[in-house]
């Protein structure tokens, strides 16, 4: 695995060094490099301009609708190089890790001269190597175990002393007198470095078990156990004897300092109680305690959460767009209404459309100069009125003011707008009053949905509070009855 994250991390790498060089100045000149950026950026441009156009032009919309007096597509453009920024380096971030893991493994390399595996030195134990071997045309996958080199007999007498030494070393564990046993001993089932195991007999289990436990609690005095270490090297084992003598139990140091540091444990916490934080204590007795949290992550939660924060990232963008293209909508319902009438009560005072138009457009910027909010009806309009200036018909201006909308009701009424300024006033008058009708009707159909919005989303609090009441009545009257 190690070439693939390396020709990935690599292949990536180099592309992006290539794309810095070609788009630095493009990319500098419009958006800016700053930090590490700087060089994911390219690579970034590089991908979102060969991403699907339908996707493409499906967020370009929402942009445009989201932001009408701002250039949607360098909007667009901005957020999808920031989010695949953001992918890239995270790309970047697990690779280097997953290939730093790859390489701290033992690698390959153990077949040599074709039909040769070295051996490990006596002590290091056997390994498998997976290899493939090829019989008549055939290939098969074989998983071949190597032991380790095996000492001749005329080591063998050395072998066992250094057993027995070993054995006499470290079977007695935190004990340093075989005629004082306090504490567990060490049965230890291999002696490392000579591939030699160990199986362990005691001639008091009640005392001392199989696993080397001293049950010495219950002890009133010193009392001898033979132990018992049976050696084993492949075909050949042998047998060592310790005479040993199991005192009554004390508390180890360790157990001692222990119980100290839970006793200035409590003693702190009582001590800090109506404090702000609990301190520590910072030495025992003479001896100074340093502190730390213990926390454990493998190489492979990196790459997992590498790949969930990438799913985040656009999962996030996706929600946070469709929530703002929500609010958007629910916002020029809200102010449909209030826009008819004040269309209705200008055009009835003789103004033309555009007139009435642009006096609405005044309205609103006087407002927005003195602290109010910006709303997407009347930024919409600046930029129907921005279209006119610019050489486009009253006609197409309205027109697409009601297709940037999107909903029914400014459709219907751009529609109105538009045969007012093919036909003229004619008839203008019953279908302007049709219309504030209809708006009336939809701001209470609209405020009359929101209340029931409102009352589902308080309906799994209600259940939970009801939940608790009926907790609060019911568990006394149970206990109560013994139930």
């Amino acid at each position: 695995m190690i070439w693939f994250y390396g020709a990935a991390a690599g292949g990536a790498l180099l592309l992006c060094m290539v794309l810095y060089t070609y788009e630095r100045p493009y990319l500098k000149e419009n958006f800016g490099m700053k930090g590490i950026y700087c060089l994911l950026y390219p690579g970034a441009l590089w991908l979102c301009r060969h991403l699907p156009g339908k996707r493409m032009d499906k967020k370009l919309d929402t942009m445009r609708k989201l932001y009408p007096s701002k250039d949607a597509r360098r909007l667009c453009q901005e957020q999808y190089l920031k989010n695949i920024s953001h992918v890239l380096l995270i790309f970047f971030v697990t690779n280097a890790a997953a290939l730093a893991l790859c390489m701290a493994k033992d690698g390959g390399g153990m077949l040599q001269n074709k039909y040769q595996i070295a051996r490990k030195e006596p002590g290091g134990g056997s390994f498998n190597v997976a290899l493939e071997a090829e019989v008549a045309g055939q290939s098969q996958e074989v998983v071949v175990t190597v032991g380790e080199r095996r000492l001749e007999d005329a080591q063998m007498e050395q072998l066992q002393e250094t057993c027995r030494a070993y054995i006499d070393t470290y079977m007695l564990g935190e004990n340093t007198d075989e005629g004082h046993i306090l504490y567990d001993l060490d049965f230890f089932s291999q002696i490392p470095g000579c591939s030699v195991s160990v199986a362990w007999e005691t001639s008091n289990y009640l005392i001392v078990g199989m696993d080397g436990t001293v049950k010495n609690q219950d002890l009133s005095q010193e009392t001898a156990v033979t132990v018992t270490a049976l050696c084993t090297y492949f075909d050949q084992s042998w047998m060592y004897e310790k005479e040993l003598v199991i005192a009554p139990a004390v508390k180890s140091q360790m157990q001692q300092a222990q119980d100290e540091l839970y006793d200035a444990l409590a003693v702190q916490e009582s001590a800090t109680a109506g404090e702000d934080y609990l301190i520590l204590p910072q030495f025992l007795g003479e001896e100074p305690v340093t502190w730390s949290e213990k926390s454990s992550v493998g190489p492979e939660i990196i790459v997992v959460m590498g790949c969930m924060v990438i799913v985040l990232i656009f999962a996030r963008e996706g929600e946070a767009l469709l929530k703002a293209q929500q609010k958007r909508s629910a916002e020029l319902i809200l102010d449909y209404p209030v826009f008819v009438h004040k269309v209705v009560l200008l055009l009835g005072s003789g103004m033309t459309c555009k007139s009435a138009w642009l006096r609405i457009i005044s309205d609103y910027n006087k407002m927005l100069e003195k602290g109010g909010k910006r709303q997407y009806l009347y930024e919409e309009m600046i930029v129907a009125a921005n279209e006119m200036r610019q050489g486009t018909t009253e006609i197409d201006a309205y027109e697409n003011f009601g297709r940037r909308c999107g909903l029914g009701p400014y459709l219907k009424f751009s529609s109105i707008l538009i045969q007012s300024v093919k036909t003229g006033a004619k008839g203008m008058g019953r279908m302007l009053a049709d219309a504030g009708d209809e708006a009336v009707l939809l701001r209470r159909e609209t405020a009359k949905r929101m209340g029931e919005e409102a009352g589902t989303k308080l309906l799994f609090p209600m259940i939970v509070l009801l939940a608790v009441v009926m907790a609060v009545v019911m568990v006394p009257a149970f206990m109560s009855m013994n139930i």
